[in-house]
């Protein structure tokens, strides 16, 4: 058995597995399981290789010769299992301990860890409980971690045995009992550390999972909570609503809303609404009320930011100075990165430098840290700097509006027309990145040659080398600098002209060389680099168009998530959630980080359905029993299946031999 283990032998482990002789309990000690991951051969775990904190760990494991104790090595197995699912790990080899009732999930943990898919199904089809985060787990291990759009389009296409096998199941699940399809994949499993299906197919990247009709429906419930909102009248309902909240009384509740009552009373033309406070809580509380207020706070924040960078940002020592628009701004930013704070501070990791880590691996965070960066340094710049060089501190501000204007896409991508092609953004800026590369090569040989015939033995100066690249790259928009190049432009002027650095264009003696490189570089460049540019973006386009949607559909959970425990109100406002969770946990510090400092009946109660339900036992229980039988039903029907597709091949393969002996009688008729 360990050698059919080691070497990967599917079948015979199968079989040894049914012959009623092997006793696995038996087999698979805590030595037995040490030796299976210390004696395989690092070359089989070449996923290790592309990320240094699980390779660290794995020779942690593996070479580590003064760590005797096995169950320290065991330790090691669970921080790369705890390291690949950000934190929801599965609860194994907790204490160091080594659990002898679970000996199909070791085998499949070290399968998996392996990257042995079809050794991890064979111990899959045999686990009895929680089978769709088993299979989640171990469905796409060396895309789990970090995200990045590349590697996200990259390995789309890839087939995955386990990841195929949990939405199979998903799809039984669903077909017998929706609703309890919806509540297994949200609720909190106790044996991966509170952790929920949707949030391990989110760490793994399993955007086909995601995709499923049932997932999409419970964050469709979750991004709504209470509200109804599927028909146009309803979103325009929705939006006025947004601007009066008032007006909420004539939207579309769930029914545990309608416990009030709306009154409405008719005072000669005049209308007044009385709305029922849980109506307006569940309003207030729902994701994509939380969603629309933030929207509407930053386009005030661009246009207040905007304004005073136009018409009043004087250094500090003028009167009014600072004004009370750039004041606004500055406080209303500083709310902002709190929450950031807060966001980076209810990672569900404990420690400090997992929630870090956790919080970077978003694009948007990243973002987010340069830009909030960026703005204080700005603000220390600008009370700095002294009044003669207050002109840096403006354009430092200018470029931070700037990051501000483009960290409002964020607002777009949840949007099913326009996330898509947000995505397809961040992939051809890929492209785009590397044909950067090939044109500077271009633009590098030919304006260094060039800018030293025009302009031989100048002073040395920084400048000439970005000199050099000025008219390269603008000949690419087509600004052809054909005077200058030429020999035409005036000598009588030309020193007076910042652009030359004193010193007038000489073409004496070759004045054809000058204009004949220029147009080979604009050959190359415009007619072929340009060109070259488009076919790939076209082609990019063409390739992740179908997929476009699907991986949108995946980052909708990142953004419902986070609106889901983001505070009801929207920045600057949102200081005062602040205040009063610090003040809550000040006096009773009990706070469960876990949940956002909010109670889960709350958030259930006047946000509508939550991403992360935590249910009874005895729910649990029902669930798991669904669950099994859901897997076993798919394990019929493969086997089904399978039998099927063998007996198709064995007719195909019994007509054949009859053609083959008719052949044969033909050919010997004929030589006879």
């Amino acid at each position: 058995m360990h050698s059919a283990l080691v070497s990967n032998q599917v079948a015979i482990v199968k079989q040894l597995m049914n012959d009623e002789k092997l006793d696995l309990n038996k087999f698979l000690s805590e030595r037995q399981l040490v030796a299976l991951y210390v004696k395989m051969p690092s070359s089989s775990l070449y996923r290790f290789d592309t990320n240094n904190i699980f390779h660290a760990m794995y020779k942690a494991l593996v070479f580590n010769t003064n760590d005797i104790n096995r169950r320290v090595k065991l330790k090691y197995v669970r921080l790369i299992i705890k390291s690949m699912m950000l934190g929801g790990n599965k609860v194994l080899y907790q204490n160091k301990k080594y659990d002898n009732n679970t000996i199909e999930t070791h085998l499949f943990t070290w399968a998996v860890l392996m990257n042995r898919q079809e050794m991890a199904t064979l111990f899959w089809e045999r686990i009895k409980n929680g089978n769709i985060a088993t299979a989640l787990f171990g469905g796409n291990p060396e895309r789990t971690g970090t995200i990045c759009w590349g590697q996200i389009y990259a390995g789309f296409g890839r087939e995955l045995l386990l990841e195929d096998m949990a939405r199979s199941v998903l799809d039984i699940y669903y077909i017998h009992d929706p609703e309890g399809a919806e509540l297994s994949i949200a609720r909190k499993l106790p044996d991966w550390n509170n952790a929920t299906c949707l949030s391990i197919a989110n760490a793994g990247w399993h955007m086909k999972f995601m995709e499923h009709e049932s997932c999409q429906i419970r964050l469709q419930k979750a991004w709504t909570g209470h509200l109804h909102i599927e028909t146009t009248w309803q979103w325009i309902q929705f939006c006025i609503a947004l601007l009066m909240p008032f007006m909420c009384a004539g939207m579309t509740f769930s029914m545990e809303m309608e416990q009030g009552e709306t009154c409405i009373r008719s005072i000669g033309k005049l209308w007044l609404i009385c709305v029922s406070p849980f109506k307006m809580i569940g309003f207030f509380m729902s994701p994509v009320t939380k969603f629309g207020y933030n929207c509407i706070s930053y386009i005030i924040l661009l246009g207040l930011f905007t304004w005073f960078v136009l018409t009043d940002l004087r250094p500090a020592t003028d009167p009014n100075s600072p004004s009370t628009k750039e004041c606004v701004v500055i406080f209303w930013v500083g709310t902002l990165i709190v929450e950031e704070l807060r966001q980076v501070k209810v990672q569900a990791p404990h420690s400090v430098k997992k929630k870090r880590f956790l919080w970077f691996s978003d694009n948007w965070n990243r973002f987010d840290a340069v830009m909030y960066l960026w703005f204080i340094i700005v603000i220390i710049l600008r009370y700095s700097l002294p009044v003669d060089q207050f002109a840096t501190a403006r354009m430092c501000y200018c470029i931070s509006l700037l990051t501000f204007y483009i960290r409002s896409l964020q607002c777009f991508i949840i949007n099913k027309q326009i996330g898509p092609k947000i995505i397809m953004i961040f992939k051809m800026m890929k492209d785009l990145f590397y044909f950067v590369m090939i044109i500077a090569v271009f633009a590098m040989s030919f304006g260094v040659a060039i800018e030293a015939i025009l302009y031989p033995n100048m002073e040395p100066d920084i400048r000439i080398i970005f000199k050099s690249l000025y008219k390269p790259y603008w000949q690419l928009y087509g600004e052809l600098f054909l005077e200058e190049i030429e020999g035409l432009v005036d000598n009588d002027t030309c020193h007076e002209d910042p652009r030359y650095l004193n010193q007038c264009p000489s073409v004496e003696g070759h004045r054809w060389v000058a204009p004949v490189l220029t147009a080979i570089y604009m050959l190359i460049s415009s007619i072929l680099l340009i060109n070259l540019l488009i076919a790939v973006f076209s082609y990019t386009i063409d390739s992740v168009q179908e997929m476009s949607a699907t991986v949108w559909r995946f980052y909708r959970y990142e953004i419902i998530s986070e609106y889901v425990d983001r505070p009801t109100f929207a920045p600057p406002l949102i200081i005062i959630n602040h205040i009063w969770r610090i003040l809550g946990y000040l006096c009773c510090k009990c706070i469960d980080d876990d949940d956002d400092l909010k109670n889960e009946k709350d958030i259930q109660m006047f946000c509508g359905t939550s991403l992360r339900l935590k249910i009874k036992q005895e729910e649990h229980d029902s669930l798991n029993e669904m669950e099994m039988s859901s897997t076993k039903k798919y394990l019929e029907s493969k086997k089904q299946k399978d039998h099927s597709s063998n007996a198709y091949h064995r007719n195909i393969d019994e007509r054949l031999n009859n053609i083959e002996k008719m052949l044969r009688n033909i050919a010997e008729r004929i030589q006879d």
